[in-house]
């Protein structure tokens, strides 16, 4: 199976892929809850799939546009108190979520093609914390 493969199965399963990422991420990382207390986690969810969408067409084509999307993603990030340091754990968490809904399917090359994604789009995120833009 390939990322775009993996990203296309996410889009069409019916289950709840991104809420059960939301379960486990704020299970195993209480104290980063506060950040989340505002927020509609279903609503969240969506997002996060969408941003998923975008980390692997960065991952796979470099588009300019996403590329940008990415660094005011970071910029906001930054601005809603996320830390460098909490990247990993949001990475790690989907990882896991992402071999529990992929199961036998799941294999070394698409943990890589999934880690590499995720920590080129944080990279990118990154690069927005300095930056300014205005919304």
């Amino acid at each position: 199976m390939h990322i775009s493969d993996s990203v296309h199965e996410l889009l069409t399963s019916k289950q709840r892929v991104v809420e059960r990422f939301y379960e486990k991420f704020l299970s195993q990382h209480p104290e980063l809850s506060h950040h989340f207390q505002t927020r509609d986690l279903k609503m969240q969810a969506s997002i996060v799939a969408m941003a998923l969408v975008n980390v692997e067409g960065y991952y796979t084509n470099r588009f300019p546009t996403v590329e940008h999307y990415l660094r005011v993603l970071g910029h906001r990030h930054y601005h809603n108190g996320i830390r460098n340091e909490d990247f990993p754990k949001f990475r790690d968490v989907m990882l896991e979520t992402l071999a529990e809904f992929h199961g036998d399917d799941w294999n070394e090359q698409l943990y890589s093609d999934w880690k590499q994604a995720i920590d080129l789009s944080v990279s990118v995120m990154l690069e927005g914390y300095s930056q300014t833009y205005t919304f």
